[in-house]
């Protein structure tokens, strides 16, 4: 089956992984997590660079492993951050089919709240809200298509595969 490759783009607990994970099986493609993919780059665990060399570490091991990520192609989901950075959002509008992942701050903070996520142990819910308020206007500007993530997975999988396979 051939397919334009896929970004799935969008704030902390939208889903990303997960339907990242469903398409790439309906489509026996390689997936690939953003935050993976730098651990296995640095060798170190996401909370483990933020804490010895900072946000520019991070962004430094990001943008090599989003460029590693473009020369396959296929299925990514990026980290809630990426979309932050011009170079990024570049390199992701210009080698992909761009999914943001959009619900509410209501509907994602229950589904975040008491995980392991760097920001949480930081910031307050009201500041993680504002973070949430920020780069909304960036994933939509960034989107080729804005999908409703308090959907089912299978809906949203299916709507992706729709909107992706191509007709030969």
């Amino acid at each position: 089956m051939k397919f334009n490759p896929v970004a799935l783009i969008g704030f902390m607990g939208s889903g990303k992984t997960t339907i990242g994970r469903a398409v790439a099986f309906e489509l026996s493609a390689e997936f690939s997590d953003l935050d993976t993919q730098i651990e296995i780059i640095s060798g170190l665990r996401i909370p483990d660079i933020h804490s010895e060399m900072g946000e520019d570490g991070l962004r430094q091991f990001e943008r090599l492993a989003l460029s590693n990520i473009v020369a396959f192609g296929s299925v990514i989901a990026t980290n809630a951050s990426c979309i932050m950075i011009p170079r990024n959002r570049m390199m992701i509008e210009d080698n992909f089919k761009v999914f943001y992942l959009e619900t509410g701050f209501d509907v994602l903070y229950p589904r975040i709240a008491g995980t392991a996520r760097p920001l949480l142990k930081s910031l307050t819910k009201i500041e993680l809200e504002k973070l949430f308020d920020l780069r909304r206007p960036l994933y939509e500007s960034c989107a080729d298509f804005v999908l409703d993530a308090s959907r089912p997975v299978d809906a949203l999988v299916n709507e992706i595969l729709d909107r992706i396979v191509i007709s030969v």
